[in-house]
């Protein structure tokens, strides 16, 4: 057993940050307030140079302390992302008799560490857990080498593979965000990884009746237009736009950093996409719980790279779709993170095919209902509350 008094000093590569940052910094938000009365330390670094300290761990009520970096080190910023993530990895080995003394006086029981997309943190983490003598739980949300493929790094990603394939074994116990994800890393390594579903901030949620400009129905989408989400959107656009032209009145709302021009140069030109930059996560869940349908795309492809993170990643934008009260409309691949989620849970509206898509949409009037908010909260109880992530950290063996 890993511990049945769950006492846990939180490691992170990206700062755990309610509004803002880069990376990770959202998802560690979630773990760090879903366990808020169980992390005794966070342990964690700027991570880029322009996630902003003062913002880090806040609405946590929990002492964090940043260890050093080179985010902020101008010069270095032209190294590869590999040389840099070992420079930082040296620095840390140089921090690990600080972190220690701070480590001894919190008296925890375990690590739980958090990583994104790069491997060099897992070395962190072992030290640090062999070095404290704790146990580590190392929770992993992205795969390293799918990762570096989607962006054509072909020798980093065999890189990340080796260090993934010699040090896993060596961790107490591997978490991972989706079952796809505990499949995969099973079939290439032989690593048995235990599901840990993310967190979710939010732990109650109620319907929200939705707003409609001008008789027209708005569908939200929230996050960045990257290949794991493109094909699917235009797929969107290329339906509502048909839709549109029988005369019925739909629109595409972004919210995310890109501005509108951007986004239709990206997706296509469709007068009915809007974008907004949301200021803070409140007012992304508010803009949310005015739009008819939150929309939750993975796109279907024939990249091997993009097809082993749809089937592998989980979509953490969920959590916000499911605090905004309104209906989550999923389009995405049988083989997905996504279709798996909606299938387990027997939720509807998950659309598989274009046709499909069309179908779902003509339905959306028919669950636009409390009961439909209430099963989301039913499945948020059960997986993703404090209590089901403390229920499964306790079982760890």
């Amino acid at each position: 057993m890993i511990a049945q008094e769950t006492s846990i000093v939180f490691l992170s590569d990206a700062p755990p940050m309610e509004n803002g940052g880069f990376g990770n910094s959202a998802v560690a938000f979630s773990v760090a307030k879903a366990l808020d009365g169980d992390i005794r330390l966070i342990l964690t670094r700027q991570h880029h140079w322009r996630n902003v300290k003062s913002g880090i761990s806040g609405g946590l009520k929990v002492r964090t302390i940043l260890f050093s970096d080179l985010s902020g080190v101008r010069g270095l910023r032209a190294l590869s992302p590999v040389l840099r993530s070992c420079l930082d990895s040296l620095l840390f080995l140089a921090q690990i008799p600080t972190l220690l003394r701070e480590l001894q006086g919190c008296r925890a029981k375990y690590i739980v560490a958090l990583c994104g997309n790069d491997p060099f943190f897992l070395i962190n983490a072992i030290l640090l857990a062999r070095f404290s003598r704790l146990a580590l739980v190392f929770y992993m949300v992205d795969d390293f080498e799918a990762s570096a493929l989607m962006e054509g790094k072909w020798v980093r990603a065999h890189f990340f593979r080796a260090i993934e394939k010699f040090l896993l074994p060596k961790v107490d116990k591997v978490c991972v965000i989706s079952a796809g994800y505990a499949r995969l890393l099973k079939e290439k390594y032989g690593v048995n990884a235990s599901l840990l579903p993310l967190p979710i901030r939010y732990p109650k949620i109620n319907y929200s009746k939705a707003r409609f400009d001008n008789n027209s129905r708005t569908i939200a989408f929230s996050g960045s237009v990257n290949a794991l989400y493109k094909h699917a959107l235009r797929n969107l656009c290329d339906v509502l736009d048909e839709r549109n032209r029988q005369g019925e009145k739909w629109k595409v709302l972004f919210l995310g950093k890109a501005n509108t021009q951007r986004v239709r140069d990206l997706i296509g030109n469709y007068a009915f996409i809007e974008a907004e930059f949301p200021a803070s996560n409140v007012e992304l869940v508010a803009r949310l719980s005015e739009c008819f349908v939150c929309f939750l795309p993975y796109s279907d492809t024939q990249n091997q790279a993009i097809r082993t993170m749809i089937q592998t990643a989980f979509p953490c934008k969920i959590s916000e779709y499911f605090a905004s009260g309104r209906p989550i409309l999923a389009y995405a691949p049988q083989t997905s993170t996504i279709f798996e989620y909606f299938f387990t849970h027997k939720l509807p509206l998950c659309a598989t095919t274009k046709y499909e898509l069309n179908q779902a949409l003509s339905k959306l009037k028919d669950y636009d209902s409390e009961t439909l908010i209430s099963a989301y909260q039913q499945v948020i109880a059960e997986t993703h509350s404090p209590e089901a992530i403390r229920r499964f950290l306790n079982s760890l063996k």
